[in-house]
């Protein structure tokens, strides 16, 4: 296992970062000759990558088609709600990567939303 203390003192920890927050830099251990990657922080980068990019496609779906009808406006905003309390949540706990990955989300779901008003049928 590397651990964060290894890496600060060679000089591959980034700044700012918390200890129980390295999982995210896993896959640039990996490209800089470590190997001990756990399962736990593999799954953790797959979650939060998969997080993110979830909603591209009905963003892109919405906008090339201009039509949001079978999109609903309920669970957008439950999203958005959700999305903007884990981001706080992660601010104040100074959790990096839960920051991160919630305030892209809550991005992606304000974009929807907005999409949402303005292809709007009537």
């Amino acid at each position: 296992m590397v651990y964060t203390q290894d890496l600060k003192s060679c000089g591959l920890w980034p700044c700012g970062f918390e200890s129980r927050s390295w999982y995210q830099c896993s896959f640039f251990i990996v490209s800089m000759g470590f190997s001990s990657i756990s399962l736990l922080d593999v799954v953790a980068c797959i979650g939060s990558f998969t997080a993110v990019i979830s909603l591209l496609p009905q963003i892109i779906q919405s906008y090339k088609t201009k039509s949001v009808d079978d999109v609903s406006m309920l669970m957008l905003l439950n999203l958005t709600v959700a999305s903007v309390s884990w981001t706080l949540y992660g601010a104040l706990t100074d959790d990096k990567p839960l920051l991160l990955t919630n305030l892209l989300l809550t991005v992606g779901s304000l974009i929807l939303v907005v999409l949402k008003r303005k292809y709007r049928s009537t």
